[in-house]
């Protein structure tokens, strides 16, 4: 897996947690009650409420299994990504922070860090390929090793 795959597999992880309640609030809202209606629908919608009860219990079982998974996930990104900030600087570190596990679009990563939108893509690309020329269980456990002198 390379360190691009990993921090979208990270993102991808963020936004299930941010998501998460939203998708269950939209299931919940479709479990009202309605009057039955005789005709058949023609625009597919689905008519049986206990269906989508019986997808919010499922949602509420999963969510703890998830949720778990998700902040193991971003809890060890983290950690590469402060391998990333020890080995090689901590704007590095914060370019990959901000754009997967925080899920800023580019035009604020490169906002808050004070540069281009092209400069923080350049800096993520380089972040990325510094982490696969580590590798990322290294950097994972960057408290561990010798720390690099030079920042890039």
């Amino acid at each position: 897996m390379t360190a691009r795959e990993y921090f979208c597999a990270a993102r991808d992880a963020a936004q299930q947690m941010r998501d998460h309640d939203l998708r269950r609030e939209r299931e919940a809202a479709k479990c009202g009650l309605r009057a039955r209606s005789w005709e058949s629908s023609s625009h597919g919608s689905v008519l049986d409420a206990m269906r989508h009860v019986d997808s919010v219990v499922d949602m509420d079982a999963e969510r703890p299994k998830v949720m778990r998974e998700c902040e193991r996930l971003l809890s060890e990104a983290h950690e590469v990504a402060g391998g990333v900030g020890a080995w090689f600087g901590d704007r590095y570190a914060e370019v990959l922070c901000r754009r997967f596990l925080w899920l800023e679009p580019w035009d604020e990563v490169a906002g808050h860090m004070h540069v281009t939108t092209t400069h923080a893509e350049r800096m993520c690309d380089m972040a990325l390929d510094l982490a696969d020329s580590e590798g990322i269980a290294r950097l994972r456990d960057w408290r561990h090793c010798e720390r690099r002198t030079g920042a890039i």
